[in-house]
């Protein structure tokens, strides 16, 4: 997240950068997972990976618009989204995703 923002903007700029919708309704957040992954930016330091799940209603009829860093979308539920990102994710990560489809939204 940027300085001087805030998860709900930071969610708003996502979906915008990867979705081309420019608004978003009923944003809340689900959850966060600090995950063992650690990332190098540069040769002597790396960060943590946090993750954060959140869930939010688009427009009706809204239109998805590709970035240059998808080929495509689609509209998974929670366990089949889980596994889908198992490849890349940690299980206690993933673990957390299927839950969303036990939590009124």
């Amino acid at each position: 997240m940027k300085k001087n923002s805030t998860p709900k903007k930071t969610l708003l700029t996502e979906v915008r950068e990867e979705l081309g919708i420019k608004t978003i309704k009923n944003a809340k957040h689900f959850a966060t997972v600090l995950s063992k992954i650690r990332i190098p930016v540069d040769t002597n330091h790396h960060v943590g990976l946090i993750l954060s799940i959140h869930t939010c209603e688009l427009p009706p009829k809204s239109r998805i618009y590709l970035n240059e860093e998808n080929t495509e979308y689609g509209w998974f539920s929670p366990q089949e989204a889980a596994r889908k990102l198992a490849f890349k994710y940690p299980k206690v990560f993933t673990d957390v995703v299927k839950k969303l489809s036990k939590q009124p939204l």
